[in-house]
């Protein structure tokens, strides 16, 4: 596990050795790296597995082949017993070199048979070709600049930030996108010119061009195709077991919901000895918002040991050092949590699993029963549905806000439903954006910030809710859950494994169809029925309670405070990305208590304070990114 960067085609002396500078706290442990005619590879490692045989760049034998790759292909020991058997010499027992190894005996196809989270540049010296490659979800980040036949890579975008002869400039598509989404979906970045290698995809640079294909598509739903409880339960055993391997100390970070419930079952099946779990609970907020009582209980059933840390109301110091530690702007406010458990649970260990992933596969959203209900909705007359689009719903401060699951479902009576699907996931809808957007759009900017989605949907003329999980799948999951959960655990050196994630879990869920996946009206009704028999009905029939941060309260409690400091009317005018007057409306509206925009609040602050970070780099904020806090300690 590390952070790799790489320049091709040639560029400043000193590019490289600044962007692994960038890494380095996705590396830890180690440097390597490697300059060839027109090539320079270049890796910071955390070491998990074989810290001796594993140090990168890792040529091959004759000295052809020469690998930078960042994560974790769990099958390497099967790789590795392919090749000896073919008389492959090995002489580490890393994943590194089965990766290596296999990549150049097999070329691109050798991608299928990496089962796993990667990011990796693999250097041929005979025609001075590169190939990069990255995992099926995209796990792994890997940015992309690219300059006629030249081009940079690297595992963070501050990395390519980092280059000498970069200019950062917001992309304004990408922009509005953020506010539409609080991320941005796709191969787009926030910045102009700087793209992602999509997840399931590989780009092989030469030095007289570039090549790009795709190697893995997620499968569609066979409409024939019915659960197999028995076969998911195996797969899902053997996803946590190939996940367990690990030279250093290992944990679980633990919710009160049955997803890593299921990883712990699986783990404690695997594994005989102490097994840690690590938890998140919030000082100064109702028990309602808490899942510490549930997952002690969960931790308790399986014999593991419990770790909590609390998290203060106060949260007005971690907001540039999450901004930079996100890397790109993230609105999901569960990323603060999830950092800081991280730091926490560092302390302890280097590897933890997460239960990510369970709820986009196995319908876990109560929006995965609207998208069922919708086909039924849609045949109403449209008297009817224009009528309760006009409902006054209230929305509310609690963690189950159903005033506005309401108010989403049934605006935009009259759209399509892929159009009102985007519109139940996002932060601020068309007319928001328009409001607090300070910059122009280009033509046809508005449609083409939606695009990914609305293409991600796949058929609109498919079942609702398959191309409702399918957008899941395709944005929300890899774009945004794991995005920032790979950023904010590797900026402590922690390394998070997503077992739900495995991809052959991942293609027996795809392959089954919406109604299946949301069967009697129930959210996971599959995944619970490969559980019944290892998971107590108490875990298996808790009501769903989400990983949610109590910010609305937060915000009450702070009524003006740090945020209207950070979003003041002068600075953003001066900036141009943000119109004051609609973000004061916001603000307004969230302070009056007319609507509940802690969302909306928190992902335009995340965003301004990324801006003054990376963009306008105002040296006050540059030195609050760096002033890292103390994470809270474990109880």
């Amino acid at each position: 596990m590390c952070g790799i960067a790489g320049v091709l085609g040639g560029g400043p002396p000193e590019a490289l050795g600044r962007m692994l500078e960038a890494l380095a706290p996705r590396g830890p442990d180690d440097e390597g790296r490697f300059d060839g005619p027109g090539v320079s590879l270049g890796m910071r490692r955390l070491v998990v597995i074989d810290r001796e045989g594993g140090r990168q760049p890792m040529a091959d034998d004759e000295g052809r082949f020469r690998i930078v790759y960042n994560g974790e292909v769990y099958n390497f020991a099967d790789l590795q017993s392919g090749l000896e058997g073919q008389g492959v010499r090995f002489r580490t027992r890393s994943d590194t070199e089965a990766v290596l190894l296999t990549l150049a005996r097999d070329g691109v196809a050798g991608l299928a048979r990496l089962r796993g989270m990667f990011a990796l540049a693999l250097h041929d010296a005979r025609d001075g070709s590169v190939l990069l490659a990255r995992d099926r979800l995209g796990k792994k980040p890997l940015f992309l600049l690219s300059r006629g036949h030249r081009l940079a890579f690297a595992s963070e975008l501050k990395a390519i930030l980092s280059l000498p002869d970069f200019t950062p400039r917001i992309d304004p598509v990408s922009l509005e996108a953020y506010l539409a989404f609080g991320y941005v979906p796709g191969e787009r970045t926030i910045l102009e010119g700087v793209r992602r290698l999509p997840p399931g995809g590989y780009l092989r640079w030469r030095p007289d061009g570039i090549e790009t294909g795709t190697y893995w598509r997620l499968p569609d739903p066979d409409p024939d195709a019915t659960a197999d409880p028995e076969r998911i339960a195996e797969i899902l055993d053997e996803a946590v077991r190939l996940r367990l391997v690990s030279d250093v100390p290992l944990g679980i970070f633990l919710s009160a919901g049955i997803d890593s419930a299921a990883i712990l079952a699986a783990a404690r099946k695997a594994h005989a000895g102490t097994i840690r779990t690590y938890t998140i609970g919030y000082a100064d907020a109702d028990e309602a918002w808490s899942e510490t009582a549930g997952a002690k209980r969960t931790a308790a059933i399986f014999g593991a040991e419990s770790r909590v840390a609390i998290l203060s109301a106060d949260v007005e110091p971690f907001i540039a050092p999450l901004a930079a530690a996100l890397d790109e702007p993230f609105s999901d406010v569960s990323a603060l949590p999830t950092w800081l458990l991280a730091g926490a649970a560092r302390r302890e260990i280097t590897v933890a699993l997460s239960g990510i992933g369970g709820d986009e596969l196995f319908a876990g959203y109560p929006r995965h029963l609207g998208a069922r209900f919708a086909g039924l909705y849609g045949i109403l007359p449209r008297f009817v549905r224009r009528l309760l689009a006009r409902l006054p719903f209230r929305e509310s401060r609690r963690k189950r806000d159903l005033g506005s699951w309401a108010h989403r479902f049934f605006s935009n009576p009259d759209a399509g439903f892929p159009d009102r699907y985007i519109g139940w996931i996002e932060i601020l809808d068309a007319a928001d954006r328009a409001a607090v957007r300070g910059f122009p759009l280009p033509p046809g900017g508005a449609a083409e910030a939606l695009a990914f989605h609305r293409a991600a949907f796949g058929n609109p003329a498919q079942a609702p809710v398959d191309g409702a999980l399918r957008t899941d799948l395709c944005a929300y999951l890899p774009d945004n859950l794991l995005a920032f959960g790979d950023r904010v655990t590797m900026n402590w050196g922690l390394e998070m494994r997503a077992p739900l994630c495995d991809q052959v879990l991942l293609e027996a869920a795809a392959r089954l169809p919406g109604r299946v996946r949301t069967r009697g009206w129930r959210l996971k009704p599959v995944l619970k029925a490969a559980l019944q028999s290892r998971l107590p009905g108490e875990i298996l029939h808790r009501p769903k309670q989400g990983f949610q941060v109590p910010l609305g309260p937060w915000l009450d409690r702070r009524r003006g405070g740090w945020v209207r400091r950070l979003l003041d009317p002068a600075a953003l005018s001066r900036a141009g990305e943000l119109d004051p007057a609609g973000v004061t409306r916001i603000l307004d509206e969230h302070e009056s208590g007319r609507r509940n925009r802690a969302d909306a609040i928190w992902g335009l602050a995340i965003l301004e304070a990324w801006r003054r970070i990376f963009i306008e780099r105002d040296p006050e904020w540059v030195q609050r990114s760096r002033e890292r806090p103390k994470p809270p300690e474990l109880q």
